[in-house]
């Protein structure tokens, strides 16, 4: 494919851009169509407009649909869209069909995989070329997502989200970024992200319920041929595929409040119309709208945004609404500024009339930028304040689960190397700290106090207040609309109230004109009675007139009071003040809900938070207290101090797609690096039973020569070829020619620019880092193209290396400038790698070409313990290996898959007696002879790890002893050989691939030509040279071989594993099932079998524990010891008779193999168990213990595999053994230990097991536990959820002891099983 540069145009914005296609994985039209494609023939636009105007007489009014109506339109949507598929002529539906069919094969397969932002950006495939773009905070745990799912935030337009180069403008959201600055800062709690990649030319036909039209007066005209109408078909492939697959792999949560949907321009409609399909939505709890095309309606515009203001049913807890100021002018350089009016109208619109349905300040957020376009630089500039709001009540969870611990850790398991983690501290429940007002402080330092530093600590209600800025002006302007409106409804009451008060006011005063008129007629008939009076004088009558008189005055007074209360009445009314400007009570009860929580704190000011300093790659745990600010109160943990373990971070490996057809609907393989042919494994799985029988007399320095002038010559290959013939086999990252490089020569070493990371495809140079035998020899050289970049394919580049004659690996790395600044890919901090071969091993394998060929053709199953093991290297960090990936789960490598270290083999199970035992079973497992691991090659594997094929050389080692004793005429050429092979082909038991050949201090090439041979054809005709080095490498073998008789006494013949009732490897907690290892395995379980005649019980303790929920379910594994070799493999070294000789019976017992012992457990039994029964991985899930010596190995455990065994169980430890030897390594001891460690004994260690008592020996041994206690909690162990020390009175040295303790030190072990 060529460069190609083509003119796009955006879909919302009408704006040409030009789009540079330089990427093979990344959609061509990312999202805009381009405007030839856009125009559809007529016939098509005309039968798209009949499927409309078909679709939308079902559906006058989509939103207000009843039930029925709603499934009627889905039906036809999804019968619309697959008659599109199968008839290409069926317009725009056939194309969207055709573009979206996914690949048989090809369906949810992990495309890519690499780091953002500290955290991980996963593309998967979904149909086709459309993808989700799943980023997972920094610190993300498979194991912790199980327990505890992530909240999420589904968005549209996947293409625009993460990087700058899928998308128009040349500008992404910068997605992963804001989101890892609210995580680290403390804003939001860990959450996940998912990009859904939009349909291309078919965009605008999935995110709108309608052709989009050209909108109000026609500003739009560039849309009207577009498509619409899909988005209910598109909502329900959401609900049905990919919510259930994102929440199945990931794992993320399914409950509605830690769900949010969102969308910008078109999908932001998409948005819109998943928050009204209320049942039959996708269970969101969360709207994020950026810049809705509320233009939108076909024939008539706003057609949309009237069913959205006409919409009455519920929406989503949350709603956050985002608009520009320049939407249309922004995108097309200030032209015609005067429809951007519009999109602030539809703003308000959209406020108002959500405001009005019910959401308040506590659901419903808005943003409004004046200076804001339609471009993705607008919504990531709002992106922050709008994830703030849509997820503010994310931290409820965790206010609900910590609201009464002191203290939690975001993430929840503290990770090395993890940037921004953070604790939070809730000072109610602090018993020294509760009262204190103001700030505190915390104290932290990592491994033991090293780089202790004050913190101080903020308030987690100021850091997590919202930021989000309500649009004040457009605030007012709604607000004077209300009032407006508002004000006319008030001024009618007014009138109505006026019309009321007259009527009232007319009633009263016909009443006080009635009054007056009975007043004066009152008053008529006393001036006529008093002139009757008059007339009367001297009748006596002359009072009652006067009583008359005296009444009618009285009224009159009443009247004109009555009269003055009527004026009165009238004047107020007049005089009453105009009325204020107001909203309704309806709205105005809503503006004054209570704002959203955004925050963890309650509003007591009680939760405070600290962001911790970075944890290097060596940091085990951190320890910490806390104070107030003057460092006067403090809260340690009652003087035992804070403690947190620090775990190594799951590894999700940087993945780009491989080559060949190797897919699955789960995960793809991995193909950094890749090759096909000439691996060192091969060679030796091919060779191994021949022992370099082709040598001939005379040939050795002859090969050696011939291999480096075959590597120089594959080297100096010309670059077209070399290229040509890497794109035959498949699409490598990188790749070398030779395939190995050989030390001593020149390789060339090819890289696809175009799959680098860190912005290097971009970069104008590229320079090699190369470092050999772990970066102690060290080179730069600057890379050349190798070949025309050819558009979205390979971009290949190369340059020459000439590698050190005593190298064995190559670790390199890549940097380029790229805008001015250097830029690394350093294979996600670990390097990348080679293996290398000695000049020796590429002479082996130049001469069995065909054999080589045959075992590379031997299927990936076949060869799964060889070249496709992965390495350690030496700090520790796992390599690339091919292998599936699984999106969203980390490489929590099959046990079997971890390198096996030279000189260990992988065990494996010869037959299985499976036993009823305490309600679950007990399996007993015979193992297979071990073999001898100095016999396997401990050669590097394809990506140079150290013995990684060591499990799978056992019958190649077999038939190389056998042919050794082939060896004719005396003189053990073949033993030689085999012994220069195994030497010159290691690249961790040997300092050197060509140790073997030196003499003095030269290579052995160097001497002459009569004393260089390697082999002789008879004992007469050896060189001098050769009978110096025979006798040293005899010697060897001699040893290696007396070592092995040896061995057999001491290995590990059987396990003994009790499973709980209804076990099942496959129904594993998250992380895999707890497992206790116990040495003494014949002790365990069976009082029968045991050495006093009573067992340990840990079958029927463990069961009764699980069965009254003291523990969770757990493996229990016994290790049979080693009969009379029992103290060789327990103790470091030979027991001795102890102080004072009270043990003279132990004087001639063997000791020194403890840690050989536990690096079989760790590196033989430990994976094939795990592999086996689905144990668990987690330090903090395993647990190692035994009693008297197996008590010793079991403190040697503590402190040499904390990283193994994060629990362990001491019973009775010997520490007399080697004159106390042991307190004084342990009085040494620096580093780390176990999350939790258990020590019991007994005050009649001695005397309780013998017919005469030693009260003194007793005592002494007394004395030296609790100096081993006082020593543990010296070096960390503090606190009674770390260690635990149980001194039992008058138990003594036996199993019915730690039997009975066995209860408790099953509970206090198990603590971190639950939640671990």
């Amino acid at each position: 494919m060529n460069l190609q540069q083509r003119s796009i145009h955006h879909p919302c914005s009408g704006r040409t851009a030009s789009f540079l296609h330089s990427r093979a994985h990344v959609q061509p039209l990312a999202g805009h169509h381009s405007s030839v494609a856009r125009k559809l023939p007529l016939l098509q636009q005309q039968q798209q407009q009949q499927q409309h105007q078909q679709r939308c007489g079902h559906l006058p009014r989509f939103v207000q649909q009843q039930q029925h109506d709603r499934d009627v339109q889905s039906a036809e949507a999804d019968r619309t869209s697959s008659t599109g598929a199968k008839q290409s002529t069926n317009g725009a539906a056939a194309a969207a069909s055709a573009a979206a069919a996914p690949a048989s094969d090809g369906r949810w397969r992990l495309l890519s995989r690499s780091e953002l932002a500290g955290g991980t950006l996963e593309v998967v495939a979904w149909e086709g070329e459309r993808c989700l773009r799943i980023w997972l905070p920094p610190g993300y745990s498979y194991v912790d997502a199980q327990r505890s799912p992530y909240p999420v935030v589904y968005l549209n337009d996947g293409q625009n989200l993460f990087g700058d180069c899928p998308t128009l403008s040349g500008t992404s959201w910068n997605a992963a970024d804001t989101a890892a600055h609210l995580i680290g800062t403390g804003k939001l709690p860990p959450f996940v992200i998912v990009g859904i990649d939009h349909a291309g030319p078919l965009r605008s036909y999935e995110y709108t319920p309608c052709t989009p039209g050209s909108g109000p007066g026609g500003f739009r005209s560039d849309a009207a041929d577009w498509p619409g109408g899909g988005i209910h078909a598109y909502l329900d492939r959401l609900r049905d595929e990919v919510l259930p697959w994102v929440s199945a792999n990931y794992p993320v949560s399914t409950d509605p409040q830690d769900r949010a949907f969102g969308g910008s321009s078109f999908g932001g409609i998409a948005a819109l119309v998943a928050g009204m399909r209320g049942a039959e939505g996708c269970g969101f709890g969360a709207l994020l709208v950026e810049s809705p095309s509320l233009w939108i309606g076909d024939p008539e515009p706003e057609t949309f945004l009237k069913e959205v203001l006409s919409y009455k049913g519920s929406w989503p807890q949350r709603l956050y609404l985002g608009m520009g100021g320049k939407e249309y002018s922004g995108t097309r350089g200030g032209q015609r500024a005067e429809h951007d009016a519009n999109f602030p109208r539809y703003l308000k619109a959209l406020y108002a009339s959500l405001t009005q349905a019910g959401l308040g300040p506590s659901r419903l957020a808005w943003a409004f930028e004046p200076e804001h376009a339609h471009t993705e630089s607008a919504w990531a500039g709002r992106f922050a304040a709008a994830l703030q709001f849509v997820g503010g009540g994310w931290w409820q969870r965790w206010l609900q689960r910590y609201t009464n611990e002191l203290f939690f850790t975001v993430p929840r398991k503290l990770q090395a190397g993890v940037p921004g983690q953070l604790l939070f501290f809730n000072r109610r429940n602090s018993h020294t700290l509760q009262g204190v007002r103001g700030g505190l402080k915390m104290i932290v330092g990592r491994n033991g106090w090293e780089h202790t530093q004050h913190l101080p600590m903020k308030f987690a209600g100021e850091v997590q207040r919202m930021e989000l800025k309500e649009p004040q002006q457009l605030r007012e302007q709604v607000l004077d609309e209300w009032r407006s409106e508002y004000k006319a409804v008030q001024e009618e009451q007014q009138r109505q109230q006026e019309q009321e008060f007259q009527r009232k006011m007319a009633t009263e005063r016909e009443r006080l004109a009635a009054a007056r008129a009975a007043t004066a007629a009152s008053a008529a008939a006393a001036a006529a009675a008093a002139a009757a009076a008059a007339a009367a004088a001297g009748t006596g009558t002359g009072a009652g007139v006067a009583s008359g008189a005296g009444s009618v005055a009285q009224q009159e007074q009443q009247l004109q009071q009555w009269q003055a209360h009527l004026d009165d009445q009238e004047r107020q009314w007049r005089q009453r003040p105009p009325l204020p400007p107001a909203v309704s009570p309806q709205i105005q009860s809503v503006l004054y809900q209570q704002p959203a929580s955004c925050s963890i704190d309650d509003g007591s000011s009680d939760w405070l938070m600290v962001q911790l300093p970075p944890l290097t790659g060596d940091a085990y745990e951190v320890n910490f207290v806390f104070c107030d600010a003057a460092g006067t109160a403090y809260d340690n943990n009652d003087s035992n101090d804070f403690w947190l373990p620090v775990r190594q971070p799951e590894q999700l490996l940087p993945h780009t797609p491989g080559g060949g057809n190797s897919s699955s609907s789960r995960g793809s393989s991995i193909s950094r690096p890749s090759r096909s042919s000439g691996t060192v494994a091969a060679v030796a799985a091919a060779f191994a039973g021949d022992a370099c029988g082709w040598l001939t007399p005379g040939r050795g320095l002859e090969a050696y020569a011939e291999a480096l002038d075959a590597a120089t010559a594959a080297a100096a290959r010309p670059a077209e070829e070399a290229i040509a013939a890497a794109a035959a086999s498949c699409q490598y990252f990188f790749f070398s020619l030779p395939p190995v490089p050989v030390a001593g020569a020149s390789t060339a070493l090819y890289v696809n620019k175009a799959r680098l990371c860190s912005g290097l495809q971009e970069a104008s140079s590229l320079r090699l880092k190369v470092g050999f035998n772990r970066w102690q020899l060290l080179d730069q050289v600057e890379c050349q193209p190798a070949g025309a970049n050819r558009g979205g394919g390979p971009d290949w580049w190369r340059t020459t290396v000439t590698v050190p004659v005593d190298a064995t690996q190559a670790h390199f790395v890549f940097s380029g400038d790229c805008y001015g600044e250097e830029r690394w890919d350093n294979n996600g901090g670990i390097d990348f790698q080679l293996p290398l071969r000695s000049a020796l091993a590429a002479a082996v394998a130049a001469s069995a070409q065909s054999s080589l060929q045959a075992a590379d053709a031997t299927p990936a199953a076949a060869t799964h313990n060889t070249a496709s093991n992965g390495s350690s290297s030496s700090n520790g960090q796992q390599q690339h290996k091919q292998l599936l990936l699984q999106p969203g789960k980390p490489i929590t490598k099959s046990p079997l898959d971890r390198a096996t270290p030279a000189g260990f083999a992988l065990r494996e199970v010869e037959s299985v007696q499976a036993l009823e035992h305490a309600g679950g079973t007990l399996e007993i497992l015979e193992l297979k002879k071990r073999v001898d691991p100095a016999s396997l090659d401990s050669s590097s594997s394809s990506n140079g790890s150290s013995g990684s094929y060591s499990r799978s050389s056992s019958n190649g080692s077999s038939s190389s002893k056998e042919a050794t004793g082939k060896a004719s005429n005396g003189t053990g050429k073949k033993s030689v050989i085999d012994s220069i092979w195994r030497s010159s082909m290691s690249s961790s038991s040997n300092n050197s691939s060509v140790g073997s050949w030196r003499k003095n201090g030269k290579p052995a090439a160097t001497t002459s030509s009569s004393n260089s041979t390697t082999t002789t054809s008879s004992s007469s005709s050896s060189s001098k040279a050769e009978e110096d080095d025979l006798p040293e490498i005899d010697a060897a073998a001699a040893a290696n071989s007396e070592k092995a008789k040896r061995q057999r006494w001491w290995d590990e013949k059987r396990l003994r594993v009790w499973l709980p009732p209804g076990f099942k490897p496959e129904d594993a907690p998250p992380g895999g099932w707890p497992a206790l290892l116990m040495c003494d395995g014949q002790n365990m379980f069976e009082d029968w079998l045991s050495h006093q005649g009573v067992s340990w019980n840990l079958g029927v303790t463990a069961a009764e524990l699980i069965a009254s929920g003291a523990i969770p379910p757990c493996v229990c594994v016994a290790i049979d010891s080693a009969g009379p070799y029992r103290s060789y493999n327990y103790l470091p070294f030979p027991p001795g008779t102890g102080q004072g000789n009270f043990r003279e019976d132990a004087a001639r017992w063997p000791g020194g193999g403890a840690d050989e012992f536990l690096g079989r457990v760790q590196h033989e039994l430990l994976p094939m168990l795990q592999d086996r029964y689905n144990l668990s991985q987690d330090p903090s899930r395993l647990a190692f213990g035994g009693g008297s010596f197996a008590g010793v190995t079991a403190l040697m455990a503590a402190m040499r595999l904390p990283h193994v065994f994060g629990n362990v169980l001491v019973e009775s430890p010997s520490l007399w053994t080697g004159e106390g030897r042991f307190l004084e390594d342990l009085a040494a001891h620096s580093g780390r230990l176990p999350e939790r460690l258990a020590l019991g004994c007994g005050t009649r260690e001695y005397s309780a097991t013998r017919e005469h008592e030693r009260y003194d020996v007793d005592q002494m041994l007394l004395n030296q536990y609790h100096e081993a206690s006082k020593l543990l909690q010296e070096r960390g162990l503090r606190g009674p959820g770390r260690f635990m020390f149980w001194v039992d009175e008058g138990a003594g040295h036996h199993e019915g002891a730690w039997r009975w303790r066995l209860n408790g030190a099953l509970r206090f072990l198990a603590q971190g099983w639950w939640d671990a």
